[in-house]
């Protein structure tokens, strides 16, 4: 049983292609060419300056860095990548990051553990250190706050259930 053709369907030879379907030109419309014009069409468009619309400053900024980041290529960010993972500003405190005791608690010697936020362990101290490579971080407008930590090792793995038992954590999101 053949179909038969419809103007949905059309049905062209075997080795006939389509003919091209073509679009209606549609031009947006230009918001100086209608009645309202200028901070009024801004407002009418619903156009608000920094939240959904690029403004020319951050635009030329974004070119900029595009230019910026292609002349240095991939060395170039490769080496600036280096110099950053090193840096540390220097109103940032680590003294018990870098206690000698402490930095066999560490996994990565590279990410330093803030004496600002430090989450400082009080279960079973002493004899068990206080020293746990785990960081408070708290989020402006949200009521919850978050605990950062470094996977344990082998050696720290009591210390991280302290650490859970502790600060009451009802979730455990592990990233690697």
């Amino acid at each position: 049983m053949q179909i038969p053709p419809t103007a949905a369907t059309p049905q062209h030879g075997k080795n006939t292609p389509a003919p091209p379907q073509s679009q209606p030109a549609t031009t947006p419309p230009n918001p100086s060419s209608t009645p309202i014009a200028g901070a009024a069409a801004a407002a009418a468009a619903n156009i608000i300056y920094g939240k959904n619309v690029v403004t020319p400053e951050v635009e030329a900024a974004m070119a900029d860095f595009v230019k910026n980041t292609m002349s240095k290529g991939v060395a170039g960010l490769r080496k600036e990548f280096a110099q950053l993972k090193i840096y540390t500003s220097p109103q940032y405190k680590f003294e018990a990051f870098s206690i000698p005791n402490n930095t066999l608690r560490n996994r990565y010697k590279d990410v330093v553990c803030l004496d600002s936020s430090r989450v400082v362990l009080n279960l079973n101290v002493p004899p068990d250190s206080d020293y746990i490579h785990a960081n408070n971080i708290k989020i402006e407008g949200l009521d919850r706050s978050y605990i950062a930590t470094q996977g344990p090792l082998e050696t720290t793995i009591s210390d991280f259930w302290r650490l859970v038992h502790q600060e009451s954590a009802t979730s455990i999101v592990m990233l690697y």
